[in-house]
């Protein structure tokens, strides 16, 4: 969302202030990474269960 917001920005040649820009950036870093850890916590969990989805190599 923070993304389109920036894209947004870009696409109407608005000046975003760079407080405004680093905040919307470190949000989204945060985001990123969160998505990041639930995914690999996900799959740690999967292996641990000795459970593999079909079309997935070990």
């Amino acid at each position: 969302m923070f993304s389109v917001i920036y894209l947004f920005g870009k696409v109407i040649r608005e000046n975003i202030p760079w407080k405004l820009q680093s905040l919307l950036n470190l949000t989204a870093f945060i985001l990123y990474l969160a998505t990041a850890i639930c995914i690999l916590h996900d799959w740690s969990e999967t292996k641990n269960r000795n459970y593999w989805p079909p079309n997935t190599q070990r």
